[in-house]
């Protein structure tokens, strides 16, 4: 059954490279919003860069369950068990915060506001996003939070974090 799974639904899936944030870009460069991330904690994380074995990540989500928060998976007859407290010792990521799922987070929802976040990301005039807010958004969501969407253009959800790690909200 498991062979005959990966070879339905896995073996022909593309897996594209991973996107890294180059940090040398930024070196002698004054972005702000470079800071933010080294505030948050999240340079190492999104400048690590290795090799990757796209037949292996094929393989691990053929095999994966999800049972009470926990990821399980098998490789090559070697058990994976990737808890939060696994994933935040690999990944150096803070676990402190609050969960974002993708809507507004109960605990901002009496300080946010989508027509001030709006100002604070985009140019009145032209409505477009300010310069580093453009290349905030582009290593957000080009790196940090890939999906196969525009990312030209801004989504509530993208607004929001956007807004987040602007005013300094813990995630």
């Amino acid at each position: 059954m498991s062979h005959q799974r990966y070879y339905s639904l896995f073996s022909n899936h593309i897996i594209l490279d991973p996107k890294y944030l180059d940090i040398e870009f930024f070196e002698g460069e004054t972005f702000d919003y470079y800071q933010v991330f080294q505030n948050s904690e999240l340079i190492d994380f999104m400048s690590f860069k290795l090799p990757f074995y796209p037949k292996l990540v094929r393989v691990f989500y053929n095999n994966l369950q999800i049972r009470d928060g926990v990821i399980f998976s098998e490789v090559h007859k070697i058990p994976i068990m990737v808890d939060q407290s696994l994933f935040y010792s690999l990944t150096k990521l803070s676990s402190q915060g609050v969960p974002f799922e993708g809507t507004l987070v109960d605990d901002w929802k009496h300080i946010y506001s989508t027509p001030d976040a709006h100002k604070m990301v985009c140019n009145e005039q032209a409505g477009s996003f300010i310069f580093e807010c453009r290349i905030m958004h582009y290593i957000m969501f080009h790196t940090l939070l890939p999906h196969s969407t525009n990312i030209a253009q801004a989504s509530k959800k993208n607004l929001i974090l956007l807004w987040a790690f602007q005013t300094d909200r813990q995630i």
